[in-house]
């Protein structure tokens, strides 16, 4: 579809996760502007991370806090958009603006002025964490039993910090739309939000992504 917007006119931007193909180069597909690691962002403060730990395997860093005095305070995807949207909006002629967010299919890793309001007390774990998963399948058990070293809390840490990035991304779509609003497109212009697969974040004592996880909460 975007080779057929570019047929038509428009110029096409795309900044951030591309997960599409093996292929870095983009303007095979339509995009005329495209910056695929855009979506870098600044390092997490050292011993607030939760992880999952297991002897002979790496880490996996399940949630942390955010430094927001490194650099930007922003996303990086959305200031490429919104550069990209100042840029094209006074020639008046038709754009295609895509941006891909990583989050929050990693790391839980917002930065601590979203992460400060909220309180992880108040935060509910899923009732179905301690699933015994009988009748199950064996995968779905196997896959359980990968997170058995998490506790209550570190369940609790990683569902707030997960709503903190949520919060993070819905500040930045804001700024998308203010954007549009001062270049005069905002009117005139459609805005297709889509979401990726869910993170179970501890439903059925399951995390993370891949098969198996078509449970709805």
């Amino acid at each position: 579809w975007a080779q057929r917007l570019t047929a038509a006119g428009y110029r096409t931007g795309y900044f951030g996760k591309w997960h599409l193909t093996q292929s870095k180069e983009l303007e095979d597909f339509g995009w005329q502007e495209y910056d695929f690691q855009a979506g870098k962002r600044s390092p997490r403060v050292a011993g607030t991370e939760v992880a999952s730990r297991k002897e002979g395997y790496r880490d996996i860093v399940m949630a942390a806090v955010g430094r927001d005095d490194a650099g930007d305070p922003h996303h990086p995807v959305y200031d490429y958009g919104i550069d990209f949207i100042r840029r094209h909006a006074p020639r008046r002629e038709p754009f295609c603006c895509f941006l891909s967010t990583s989050e929050p299919g990693a790391a839980c890793v917002p930065p601590k002025r979203f992460l400060d309001m909220y309180d992880p007390a108040a935060t509910r774990v899923s009732p179905s964490l301690h699933d015994d998963l009988v009748g199950k399948s064996e995968m779905l058990r196997r896959m359980q039993a990968a997170w058995k070293d998490l506790s209550k809390e570190d369940w609790r840490t990683v569902i707030t910090h997960y709503m903190a990035v949520m919060t993070f991304i819905d500040s930045e779509i804001g700024r998308i739309l203010e954007v549009l609003r001062d270049t005069g497109c905002y009117e005139d212009t459609i805005i297709i939000y889509l979401s990726d697969h869910g993170r179970m974040l501890g439903a059925h004592g399951l995390a993370g992504l891949g098969l198996g996880l078509a449970y709805e909460e």
